[in-house]
């Protein structure tokens, strides 16, 4: 079997216009090359003699010479500026792209922390996320939400047959709906990278349907609630382990590359698995830690966490009106705060009513008082007082760091637990894929399929993949096999990684 001359001539055509594109339009419009060569690749049946080619080394092949190519868009500042405003008109395509290279494991870590800066702010920028977090399958259950807050409801609901909680936007003025949509972005792109025993899963977006009108940020249902819920339920709960947890977490997205600031620590945010484990949730306010070259805008008064919680430094910015970049010192004094109140059920500063006096309290350099209630055998010890005085240090620089406190539990109340495994990471099965492209996600098992036998008693090989031919070579090679004259060399701009794709066609004499 052979292209069709119809096939052929369209072919012929998109090349024609493809090859008048400069490297960033070849980076932003990749999607259409694909789609286009896979339409022209399924527009007969395909018979097994047809695809003699290493499926998933060509498409491992292409992903990586796409990669490199990026990499070096983004390591050039001016020409990263222009390809940003490039991909404005129509971002979801380069989002999908730089979710599925930030889900190869092969990508070195420089290269995932610049990556996931950009894709981040794209996703902001922009008010778009990658496809692959898009749920479609959501039942939702009652009438009214079952908490709120802000500018977002939780409803209960069902995913793949599993209880989940639903953040639901809350919009009622249009002119914070795109400010509200940035943030839901980002908050979606930022939760969407991580997976750890310690941070409650995220498994998507949910858009809506049309008995819920909701944009929605899904993750598991826990029946036992918060924290502080739990601990209300269950006050001889174990609150060291809970601690231990909480530090195995925040130690987890400091070391993330890029490090991950949590920006509103408390135990409304830290949720209780089935297994008892403490499990940090809501990134609502997460954010990169700014590089030299900041892509995300630095935390301003506008986007503080909940004050009785907040770093001195902080709430300087409410004070005097200046900016500051949020850094992981900012989570290490909010733990020492999340130690009070779970140790004692009650928020920090408790015996301070008015949160402008205690604005003014921190602001003075003053602590949280010691309990004077028993709660030593809850673990409320000398040693762990100490240690919470250390993060609740005025100077940022002489707070512990994430791993130390980590470590500190480790050494003083037990090793660390792993004990997250009954919390299903359905996240871990929704990856950037092949369907973004074009392809159908079963499409390399598809084609080893089609070539495992051509007859009775005949099998095929798959020779490996070849290298890559330049793209004067290639062109030669399509047009020999067309039976057609030669057309013009393809420029070198282009790219391998769209001619080797060219190798999926079934040419056949």
């Amino acid at each position: 079997m052979s292209l069709s001359h119809r096939s052929l001539d369209s072919l012929r055509e998109a090349l024609s216009e493809w090859k008048e594109w400069d490297e960033l339009q070849w980076l932003t419009s990749h999607h259409v090359v694909r789609r286009t060569l896979w339409d022209m690749l399924t527009a007969r049946p395909i018979t097994p003699p047809s695809l003699a080619c290493n499926i998933q080394g060509l498409l491992d092949f292409d992903m990586n010479t796409i990669q490199n190519k990026v990499m070096m868009v983004l390591n050039d500042r001016v020409v990263k500026k222009k390809f940003l405003a490039l991909c404005q008109s129509n971002p979801t395509p380069v989002a999908n792209l730089f979710q599925t290279l930030l889900d190869r494991e092969s990508l070195p870590t420089d290269s995932r922390s610049q990556l996931a800066r950009t894709l981040v702010r794209l996703a902001k920028t922009s008010r778009s996320y990658p496809d692959c977090l898009i749920l479609t399958t959501i039942r939702t259950t009652g009438t009214h939400p079952v908490a709120g807050g802000g500018f977002a409801d939780v409803w209960k609901g069902y995913f793949a047959e599993k209880p989940v909680a639903l953040k639901a936007l809350r919009i009622y003025k249009q002119s914070v709906r795109e400010s509200v949509l940035k943030e839901f972005s980002h908050e979606a792109v930022i939760w969407r990278q991580l997976k750890h025993p310690n941070i409650l899963p995220f498994y998507g977006v949910f858009t809506g349907n049309e008995h819920f009108e909701r944009l929605c940020l899904v993750s598991p249902w826990m029946d036992a609630g918060n924290a502080m819920d739990y601990l209300k339920v269950h006050p001889d709960g174990n609150r060291l382990s809970l601690l231990s947890d909480v530090a195995q977490g925040l130690k987890y997205l400091h070391l993330f590359q890029p490090p991950i600031i949590h920006g509103d620590l408390k135990g409304a945010n830290i949720f209780v698995s089935p297994s008892l484990t403490a499990c940090l949730g809501d990134f609502g306010l997460a954010r990169f830690r700014e590089s030299q070259e900041s892509t995300v805008g630095a935390t301003t008064g506008n986007s503080t966490g909940t004050l009785r919680w907040q770093a001195p430094e902080l709430l300087n910015i409410v004070d005097e009106g200046e900016s500051i970049c949020r850094s992981e010192k900012c989570d290490i004094y909010s733990f020492g705060c999340v130690c009070l109140e779970i140790m004692t059920g009650k928020p920090p500063f408790v015996e301070i009513r008015r949160d402008p006096a205690v604005i003014r309290a921190i602001l003075d350099r003053q602590t949280p008082q010691r309990p004077l209630e028993n709660v030593l055998e809850r673990g409320l010890d000398d040693t762990l007082w100490a240690l919470m005085q250390q993060c609740w240090h005025f100077d940022p620089a002489l707070r512990p760091r994430s791993s130390e406190l980590a470590e500190h539990f480790k050494q003083h109340h037990g090793a660390a637990r792993l004990g997250a495994e009954t919390i299903e990471h359905t996240s871990q099965g929704i990856r950037a894929s092949l369907g973004q492209y074009g392809f159908p996600d079963d499409f390399v098992s598809h084609c080893s399929n089609l070539h495992t036998r051509a007859g009775d008693n005949e099998i095929i090989q798959l020779p490996p993949l070849r290298k890559a031919r330049t793209p004067s070579t290639q062109t030669q090679r399509f047009a020999q096999m067309a039976h057609t004259q030669p057309q013009p060399p393809m420029p070198a701009d282009i790219g391998s990684h769209i001619m080797s794709v060219l190798d999926l066609i079934p040419f056949m004499d």
